[in-house]
């Protein structure tokens, strides 16, 4: 077995393509530390199950609390929390498999969360059920502008503490936050997305206007598809008041990988393949003009996202639109991970003060 780069190379098809979605760069962006990551990666492809394998990490992790100071307490149960997201994010487990690592971390979120002053759970009513999130503030004496981060097919919520770190030393409040067919959300209230979408970002917005904790100016980043979801948002809702585009796709279709398709059908709670094709040309990005300023994130070496993609977002920003790109850049910026959040942090820190 090789490591070359940041990809095993095993020979079973199902595994390699997961490790194809998996590479190290992902999942130290996603908070695990580079040890534990390789580790992960080396049992998976050797042909441990992937939640298993995670698991063993993170009961390592979890032996280490027992000893920990106040200090070294709160980073393990970040790097906990940041484990037992990724053992839930591996497509082609069943679905109640994935719900119960989901809620392993869920648990341990609760307990991150008991120790960080400014971190708390919250719920957005919509469609008749909740939204679940999570809301950082940096503990300025005045609210904060705040950032609506949104995850994709199967990167959500925790996934994205270190990304809400980088808006948070900025000044910036953040909320991450699950829409229908993600996290807690999907898992725990059943929600799923539909060709109304947007609406959940707008019901994000409506909240955080109600909220004491943040200020009036808010702006939306979405990630992979999130980053559609949030453009779509942001051209429904004047009260956005910046818009961070990473890695999206604008026109979507049903893919050809059938691991791809399944988490495309776990989102919108589908399984026939027309009506998905359907819900799809629903929520592409169309004719929409998003009226707030516009950041639009682009890798190079993303075999997701065409530059076609790129374009569209571009072209949809009325109020002008600006472009970070990296030519070695991967499916939203994995391997540029420190640069993104940096760069993104001081636009959004500027936009909305």
């Amino acid at each position: 077995m090789t490591v070359p780069g940041s990809a095993f190379s095993p020979a079973d098809p199902e595994r390699a393509g997961v490790l194809t979605a998996f590479p190290l760069t992902r999942l130290v962006d996603s908070g695990l530390d580079l040890g534990r990551a390789q580790r992960l990666l080396a049992a998976f492809a050797g042909g441990q199950d992937w939640g298993l394998a995670a698991e063993h990490e993170a009961g390592a992790l979890q032996d280490l609390l027992a000893d920990a100071g106040s200090v070294s307490r709160t980073a393990l149960l970040r790097r906990l929390v940041a484990t037992r997201a990724v053992a839930a994010q591996a497509f082609g487990l069943p679905p109640e498999r994935r719900r119960e690592l989901h809620e392993r971390m869920r648990r341990s979120l609760a307990d991150l969360v008991a120790e960080v002053p400014g971190l708390q759970l919250v719920e957005v009513p919509h469609a008749g059920g909740r939204l679940h999130g999570l809301l950082a503030t940096p503990g300025t004496v005045r609210p904060a502008p705040c950032v609506i981060i949104v995850g994709g097919l199967d990167k959500w919520g925790p996934a994205f503490l270190g990304t809400a770190a980088a808006l948070i030393e900025r000044g910036l409040a953040v909320l991450v936050i699950d829409l229908p067919g993600q996290g807690t959300t999907l898992f725990d209230g059943g929600l799923v997305a539909d060709a109304g979408i947007a609406d959940a970002v707008v019901a994000s917005v409506d909240w955080l206007v109600g909220s004491p904790a943040v200020g009036d100016r808010i702006g939306v980043w979405g990630n992979s598809f999130g980053g559609l979801f949030a453009a779509l948002g942001a051209a429904s809702d004047e009260r956005l008041f910046a818009c961070c585009v990473n890695g999206a796709p604008a026109s979507p279709v049903v893919p050809a990988v059938p691991a791809l398709r399944g988490l495309l059908e776990a989102l919108f709670g589908l399984s026939d393949e027309a009506a998905l094709a359907g819900v799809l040309r629903a929520v592409s990005l169309g004719d929409a003009r998003i009226g707030c300023p516009l950041l639009v994130l682009h890798g190079g070496a993303d075999t997701l996202v065409a530059e076609a993609d790129r374009d569209a977002f571009v072209a949809a920003g009325a109020a002008g639109s600006r472009v970070l790109e990296w030519p070695d850049g991967e499916h939203t910026l994995y391997n540029r991970a420190v640069e993104r959040d940096a760069l993104v942090g001081d636009w959004f820190a500027a936009v909305l003060s």
